[in-house]
């Protein structure tokens, strides 16, 4: 079977992105990496410098629809002997927060 010009084009759709950190090459250079994990597989990807990996990770992000729960909700946590008390604070104020 002959190898054509798509065989490396990947599909954005349900991928996530996970930030690898910094890894050692031939014990002198540093090298920044991400994966792109897909449904059964995983792509590592490599940048010279760091800048230049945040750059790529944010154009993906942007891309594949990226958001952060965080971004939308505020998410506190609760501790089971307060409870109680925490929800009955929040009733009096009116202000709901996702539980």
């Amino acid at each position: 079977m002959a190898s054509s010009s798509y065989d490396k084009i990947y599909s954005l759709t349900g991928a996530f992105i996970k930030d690898t950190g910094t890894e050692n090459f031939e014990s002198s250079q540093t090298i920044y990496s991400f994966e792109l994990i897909f449904a059964g597989k995983a792509l590592k990807l490599f940048a010279n410098k760091n800048e230049e990996k945040q750059a790529w990770i944010e154009k993906i992000k942007s891309t594949i629809g990226y958001s952060n729960i965080f971004d939308y909700y505020k998410i506190e946590v609760l501790h089971l002997y307060n409870t109680k008390n925490y929800i009955e604070s929040y009733r009096k104020r009116k202000v709901w927060s996702c539980m």
